[in-house]
Formats: C-alpha cells, sequence, structure tokens
C-alpha cells in the first residue's frame, strides 16, 4: 500500500515540471507583490536584484547544511546545538512560518476576490485553499503539478480566443515608462527588502529539498 506522504519524490522532477513550477512562483509574487509594493515601472529592477540576492541567501543555507552534512553525516545544524535545543528552536521557527502562511494565504485571497471574483464569498476562497493543501499532502506535489499542467493547457485556448480583447488598440509600451527614475523614491530600501524576504524564504529548501538530491 502507497502511503501518503506531503513530499512524494518517488522520482525526481522533469525540467519541464521546474518550469512550470518557478513559473507559478513568478505569477503568485506577481499577483501578491506588485500591486502593493511595485507601484512603478522602474521598480522592476527591485525584483532582479531582490531575485539575485535571495539566490546568494538560500545558496549560503544549503552550502552551510550541505557541509555540515558532510562532515557530521547528521541533517542540519543538529550536531551544533544537539536534538534538545533544534527541539526548542523549532517552536518560534513554526509560529513564524505559520504566520507567514497566513498572511499569504489571507492575501492572495484577497486579491483574487479583489481582481477576479469580486462577488463570491471570501470564505469559499479559503475552503479552496484547504482543499487545495489537503489534496497536495494526500497526493503529492507530483502529481498536483500534472492536475496544474493539464488545467493550463485546457484553459489556454481562451487567451487565444480572447487575445483581442486583452490587448486595447490604446495600449502602448510607453506605459511602462520609466525604466530608470527620473528621481530616486524614499521608500526603495524597504520595498528591496520586502521583495527579498518573499523570495529568499528558507521554507522553500523544506519544499524543493527532497527533489534536489536529499533523502527526505
Amino acid at each position: 500500500m502507497k502511503s501518503s506522504s506531503l513530499f512524494d519524490h518517488d522520482k525526481p522532477l522533469q525540467p519541464w515540471m521546474w518550469a512550470v513550477l518557478v513559473n507559478r512562483m513568478q505569477v503568485g509574487y506577481f499577483m501578491l507583490i506588485l500591486p502593493n509594493v511595485l507601484v512603478q515601472p522602474y521598480m522592476v529592477w527591485i525584483i532582479l536584484l531582490a531575485g539575485c540576492l535571495a539566490l546568494l541567501n538560500m545558496w549560503v543555507i544549503g552550502k552551510g547544511l550541505e557541509v555540515s552534512y558532510q562532515q557530521h553525516e547528521t541533517e542540519g545544524w543538529q550536531p551544533f546545538m544537539g536534538s534538545v535545543w533544534m527541539r526548542l528552536l523549532m517552536v518560534p521557527c513554526l509560529v513564524i512560518m505559520l504566520l507567514k502562511l497566513i498572511i499569504v494565504v489571507i492575501g492572495y485571497v484577497s486579491i483574487v476576490h479583489q481582481i477576479l471574483f469580486p462577488s463570491v464569498n471570501t470564505g469559499t476562497f479559503v475552503v479552496l485553499m484547504m482543499f487545495a493543501g489537503y489534496y497536495l499532502a494526500k497526493h503529492g506535489m507530483l502529481t498536483v503539478l500534472r492536475f496544474g499542467v493539464i488545467a493550463f493547457l485546457m484553459s489556454a485556448w481562451i487567451l487565444v480566443l480572447y487575445g483581442y480583447y486583452l490587448l486595447p488598440q490604446e495600449a502602448n509600451y510607453t506605459h511602462l515608462y520609466p525604466i530608470i527614475p527620473l528621481q530616486w523614491p524614499s521608500h526603495w530600501f524597504e520595498s528591496l527588502l520586502f521583495v527579498w524576504a518573499a523570495l529568499a524564504g528558507p521554507e522553500y529548501f523544506v519544499v524543493l529539498g527532497p527533489w534536489t538530491g536529499g533523502s527526505g
């Protein structure tokens, strides 16, 4: 009997699934961050800079975990703090991750409700998110990604039929100006830290680690 697992990783993810996963993350950050923080066109540079910093941040954490595992043949930083201290440290970490998850879910539900389905009760989206989490925990992320790809392919024809309405005649690429700001904004550093924190969450190691060579 096949056991249910949140991270079912019998086979490594194929390259096309990695592409889909990265694209879905980009769409999520577009919906969560751009409408609230990146309000000017030139702020696209914040995404690029924060993305580079996020990769550096996660690379350093990953190297630390790899070195500690090779030297002590144990997982993570357990040999430096011991199992008791690791369990105590997990309590505030879980609280922070849970708080971050709640904020992301509430923000995502609010944006989807406001932009796509304003007439639908927000409680409906919360229930759908919980159902999606249960489906992921029961069938594994690989099955969920396959379902997402199939759903996208079955709905992509809508963009072809309605593409004319998505590109109005009054649309002009000059509306994206200025890419380079005329004067330096006052809150650029806060925006950079916000995007950096969103892109550099260490919880991604928990999600993506099993398919990158770890034993899970």
